[in-house]
């Protein structure tokens, strides 16, 4: 029996930036779908009282850099540790996320390029040109995508995950569920291999 995995995740999440390949390799390993779910990263922090890591004290923000610098080397992934558009309004690249899925496409491809656009090559994911165009480089139609991530509909599907996201005691991106069981962070990935 096939199993899910949902992935609550913010789209300009660094941490989700270093998981998502490592998630996909999981998904292709064991069979797995993931389930996508772009959230409101900033209603989970206050809903869980979770400190934004542009508040966050000057020694977290220190070891926060040593620590993703450390991990984007032992995965061979470039890493910008000072991005020029961070943090972005988060609503139109995860409704183009949103839309995909509900599409019954694969988001994967989009998910990463958009993370990467962010951490790895300094791109602003709140400007619509640069979306259109990373979408479409993805082998998407990146201005239907845009289009539909406008929509009422699919901001509210933006809205459900997130309150879906709080209601299962998400307080952080990435997060993964699997069979009911929540696993928080890019260094859990092991163990979400192993549950599934």
């Amino acid at each position: 029996m096939t199993k899910t995995i949902d992935f609550y995740f913010a789209v300009i999440s660094s941490y989700a930036y270093l998981a998502a390949p490592r998630l996909g390799e999981i998904a292709q390993r064991t069979g797995a779908s993931i389930n996508f779910k772009p959230v409101n990263i900033g209603k989970v922090f206050e809903s869980s009282e979770t400190t934004p890591p542009a508040k966050q004290s000057d020694a977290r923000k220190a070891y926060r850099a040593v620590d993703q610098a450390r991990i984007a080397k032992a995965h061979d992934l470039p890493i910008n540790l000072k991005p020029a558009f961070w943090p972005v309004p988060m609503e139109l690249p995860s409704g183009m996320v949103i839309a995909i899925q509900n599409d019954s496409g694969e988001p994967m491809a989009l998910t990463q390029a958009l993370l990467s656009a962010i951490w790895a090559e300094d791109k602003n994911i709140a400007d619509e040109e640069t979306l259109i165009e990373l979408a479409t480089s993805c082998g998407y139609d990146g201005g239907d995508l845009l289009t539909q991530a406008k929509s009422d509909a699919i901001q509210a599907v933006l809205e459900a995950n997130t309150a879906e996201a709080i209601e299962k005691g998400v307080f952080g991106s990435p997060t993964f569920i699997v069979d009911g069981e929540l696993f928080w962070g890019q260094d859990r990935l092991d163990y979400v291999e192993a549950a599934l």
